[in-house]
C-alpha cells in the first residue's frame, strides 16, 4: 500500500493567483497563464470581493480556472493562504497578476521537483523592475545556496522565485500574512524547519514593482518590521 502524502495530491502544480479590483490586469495575467498551465496542473483564483468586472473576466477563462473564490480577505498574503489550503497539487506556485512568468523556466522547475523528491523549496533566477530600473536576481555559479540560513540575507530573493512542495507546509507552515516581508519570512521558516532549499539557475519570472494602495505601509513601519524580522531570524 503506497499511501504517501503526494499520492493524495491529484494535480501536479497548483498556481494560486490573488486579485482585487484589478480586472483588466487580471485579464492579461490569465491569458499569460495559458502558456504555462498544463492539463495536469491547477489554477486557483482568490478574489478579495472585487467590485469591478472581475467576475466577468473569470467567466471568460472558465475553461482554465479550476477554483474561483470571492470573499473579503485581510491582504494579498491572506488570500494566498486560502488558495494554498485549497490546493490539490504536489507543488505550489504563488502568482501575482502584474508579473510575467516564463513557461520554459516553470517546466524546468517541475522537472527538478520530479527528479529530486528531497527538495522542499526551489528558488529560481529572474528579473526585477522597480522605478524603471531593471536588475537580475540570481545566485552566482559555485554558490551552494541553501547550506546556511544566512543565505536568505546574502542573496535576497523576490517572492516570484519561490516554488515549494505542499507537504513541506506541515513543518514550515503557511505564509505569515501579518509580516512586512512575508516571502522572506516564509523562506526562513523553511530553513528553520530543516527543509531542503535549493537554487536553480533558470529564469522563471520578471517582477514589476508597482504601487498597490492595499499593501502600502508607512516608511517608519516598514523599517520597524525589518528590524523585527532580523531580530527574529537571528535571535
Amino acid at each position: 500500500l503506497n499511501a504517501t502524502f503526494e499520492n493524495y495530491c491529484p494535480k501536479r502544480m497548483t498556481f494560486v493567483l490573488p486579485t482585487r479590483n484589478r480586472a483588466d490586469i487580471l485579464d492579461k495575467a490569465l491569458e499569460r497563464c495559458r502558456g504555462y498551465k498544463g492539463p495536469e496542473d491547477e489554477l486557483i483564483v482568490i478574489d478579495g470581493a472585487s467590485t469591478d468586472h472581475t467576475a466577468e473576466i473569470v467567466k471568460k477563462y472558465a475553461d482554465m480556472i479550476d477554483v474561483f473564490l470571492s470573499e473579503p480577505d485581510l491582504n494579498c498574503t491572506h488570500a494566498l493562504n486560502k488558495g494554498i489550503l485549497m490546493a490539490r497539487g504536489k507543488y505550489i506556485k504563488a502568482l501575482t497578476d502584474d508579473d510575467i512568468y516564463y513557461p520554459e523556466g516553470i517546466a524546468k522547475v517541475i522537472q527538478i521537483f520530479e527528479e529530486h523528491p528531497e527538495i522542499d523549496m526551489l528558488l529560481t533566477g529572474g528579473m526585477k523592475t522597480k522605478n524603471e530600473r531593471t536588475k537580475v536576481v540570481y545566485v552566482a555559479p559555485g554558490m551552494e545556496y541553501g547550506r546556511s540560513i544566512y543565505d536568505v540575507f546574502r542573496y535576497p530573493m523576490s517572492g516570484g522565485s519561490q516554488y515549494f512542495r505542499k507537504k513541506a507546509l506541515a513543518n514550515a507552515s503557511l505564509l505569515p500574512y501579518r509580516s512586512a516581508r512575508p516571502d522572506a519570512e516564509h523562506l526562513l521558516r523553511f530553513f528553520q524547519a530543516g527543509a531542503k532549499v535549493r537554487f536553480c539557475r533558470v529564469k522563471t519570472y520578471h517582477c514589476f514593482h508597482s504601487p498597490n494602495p492595499g499593501n502600502l505601509q508607512p516608511a517608519w513601519r516598514r523599517r520597524r518590521e525589518r528590524r523585527k524580522f532580523w531580530n527574529w531570524a537571528v535571535g
